[in-house]
C-alpha cells in the first residue's frame, strides 16, 4: 500500500507538471541528400507532450541563405508519430526540397509558444519554440543527426545521465556544446535573455562531455527546464553546418532509486579505451536495480554506424539484473584520429514511469601495435603545480618528427617538432579542453583532457 501511494503521488505530480505546458517540448530539424545533387529531405521532429493541445498534421518549414535572407518555405506533412514514453511523443514532418545552388543554406522552424511552468526561462510563456539547421549543400553533404531521443524525466536528487548521440554519416568531425534556446525575432533566431542552465547540487554540476558528449547533473529543484544542445559540422578545420536540439526536462521527486552498475575496465565515463587494428575489444557492464525493478539494456553511438559494428549481448540474470557485452573487432578501415563512441541506456520500469540512464564511452582505434601510455585520465591544471603541464612523448625508434595538437574538430593549435625521438608538449598555453595529439609517423595518437 505504501508503495502504491508513493507511485500515486510521483503520477499525480507528473500530472500536475505536465498540464501547465504547450504541446511543444523540443525538437531538431535534419537535412539529408537525396538522389540529386541539389534535392534534400529535411525533417523536422517534435516531441509533444500528450496532456497538451494536439499537434498539427502539417509544418512549415523556412529557408533562409546563410545571411538570413528568406528564400522559400515547404509544407512538411506528419510522416510517423512514436510514443516515446512518460507522456510524451515524437513526431516527424518530412519534406523533400531542391536547393537553387550549391552553399551554405539555414532551415527554421517557428512556433508559439514555450511552456510557462520551465523555471530556467524568465516568463518563458512569451517566447517562441525556434529550431534551426545550417547545412553545406554540395555532391556529397548530410547534416548530422541525433541517435538518440531525449531523456524527459529526471529524478530529484539522483544523477542524471543523457547523451543526444550526434552523428555525421558524411564522417565529418563533430563537436558539441550546451547552447541558448532562441525565439524568433526580426526574422532571425536571437538568444532567449535571462537563461541560465538547470540548478544542481555542487557536487555534481551541470557537464556536457566534450568527448562522448554525454550531459551530467545531480538535479536539486523540481520543476521543468528547457535544455539546448547543438552539433557542429567541421571539414578541414573549417565549419560548415550545425544541428540544434531543444529538449524539455521533467524533475520529479521519486523514492526510486537508480541501477548499480559496474564494468570490466572500471572506466569512467571520461576515460577512453584503447585498441589496434585485429584486436578484439570485449566490454561488460553488469546493471542491478536495488528496488528489483524491470531493466532494459538500448544501445546506441557512431560505433554501431559503421559496416563493421560490435554485437552487444544481453544476459538476464534476473529481471532486475543484466549483463550486456559488447564485442568488437576493428579493421584497419576503423582506424581514425577521433575516437568513437557507445552509449548503453538502462531503462527501469517504476510504476508507470520509466527511468532512463545513460552510460557513454570512448574507444580510440590506433594505427599501430605501439601506443604510447595512455594519457586520457591526465587532469592537466595550471595550479597549483605547473609542471604537469608538460606532457612527455618518445617517438618510435628514435624517429625525429612533428606532433600536432589539435582539438576534436580537427583544428590545429600547436605544433612542436621532437627532436632525436623525444620531446616534452607544453600545454600551459592552451585554454581547458579535449585535445588530440598526434605525431607524423602516429606512433603517438592520443587524447588528453586540459582542465
Amino acid at each position: 500500500k505504501k508503495m502504491k501511494k508513493i507511485l500515486s503521488i510521483i503520477t499525480l505530480m507528473l500530472i500536475v507538471l505536465q498540464s501547465q505546458a504547450t504541446h511543444l517540448m523540443g525538437g531538431q530539424i535534419t537535412s539529408q541528400k537525396d538522389s540529386s545533387n541539389l534535392t534534400h529531405e529535411v525533417t523536422l521532429t517534435l516531441y509533444r507532450d500528450t496532456l497538451g493541445i494536439p499537434m498539427p498534421t502539417v509544418a512549415t518549414i523556412t529557408f533562409t541563405n546563410n545571411f538570413g535572407t528568406f528564400l522559400f518555405t515547404s509544407q512538411a506533412p506528419v510522416t510517423s508519430v512514436t510514443n516515446i514514453g512518460n507522456g510524451v511523443e515524437k513526431y516527424e514532418f518530412s519534406t523533400l526540397v531542391t536547393f537553387p545552388y550549391y552553399g551554405t543554406f539555414k532551415a527554421y522552424y517557428n512556433e508559439c509558444c514555450r511552456n510557462m511552468a520551465i523555471i530556467n526561462i524568465p516568463n518563458a510563456g512569451n517566447y517562441s519554440m525556434y529550431l534551426d539547421l545550417q547545412i553545406e549543400v554540395d555532391s556529397t553533404n548530410s547534416s548530422p543527426v541525433f541517435l538518440n531521443d531525449p531523456i524527459t524525466l529526471a529524478q530529484l536528487n539522483q544523477p542524471f545521465s543523457y547523451n543526444p548521440s550526434p552523428f555525421d554519416v558524411d564522417g565529418d568531425s563533430l563537436s558539441w556544446v550546451m547552447d541558448t534556446p532562441l525565439e524568433l525575432l526580426s526574422g532571425v533566431g536571437s538568444v532567449i535573455p535571462g537563461y541560465s542552465l538547470p540548478p544542481s547540487d555542487t557536487s555534481s554540476p551541470f557537464n556536457l562531455d566534450q568527448l562522448t558528449g554525454e550531459i551530467t547533473f545531480l538535479p536539486n529543484t523540481i520543476g521543468n527546464f528547457q535544455i539546448s544542445v547543438k552539433a557542429i559540422e567541421w571539414r578541414n578545420g573549417v565549419q560548415i553546418g550545425f544541428i540544434r536540439r531543444d529538449m524539455q526536462l521533467i524533475v520529479i521527486p521519486s523514492s526510486n532509486v537508480p541501477p548499480l552498475v559496474t564494468n570490466t575496465y572500471n572506466i569512467i565515463r571520461t576515460s577512453s579505451i584503447n585498441i589496434n587494428p585485429g584486436q578484439t575489444l570485449t566490454f561488460t557492464m553488469v546493471s542491478t536495480d536495488p528496488d528489483n525493478q524491470n531493466i532494459d539494456v538500448y544501445p546506441s553511438g557512431d560505433i554501431f554506424q559503421g559496416n563493421n559494428v560490435p554485437t552487444l549481448t544481453n544476459t538476464y540474470i534476473s529481471n532486475s539484473s543484466v549483463q550486456s557485452v559488447l564485442t568488437w573487432t576493428p579493421t584497419s578501415n576503423e582506424v581514425r584520429s577521433r575516437p568513437y563512441t557507445f552509449c548503453l541506456r538502462l531503462s527501469e520500469q517504476f510504476g508507470n514511469i520509466t527511468f532512463n540512464h545513460d552510460y557513454s564511452f570512448s574507444v580510440s582505434v590506433n594505427s599501430t601495435t605501439y601506443i604510447m601510455d595512455d594519457i586520457m585520465n591526465s587532469k592537466i591544471s595550471l595550479y597549483p603545480n605547473p609542471t604537469v603541464d608538460f606532457v612527455s612523448f618518445e617517438l618510435n625508434n628514435n624517429q625525429n618528427g612533428d606532433v600536432l595538437v589539435t582539438t576534436i574538430d580537427g583544428k590545429v593549435v600547436k605544433k612542436q617538432r621532437l627532436v632525436n625521438g623525444m620531446n616534452m608538449i607544453n600545454m600551459s598555453e592552451l585554454s581547458s579542453g579535449v585535445y588530440r595529439i598526434v605525431s607524423t609517423d602516429k606512433s603517438i595518437n592520443k587524447s588528453v583532457i586540459k582542465n
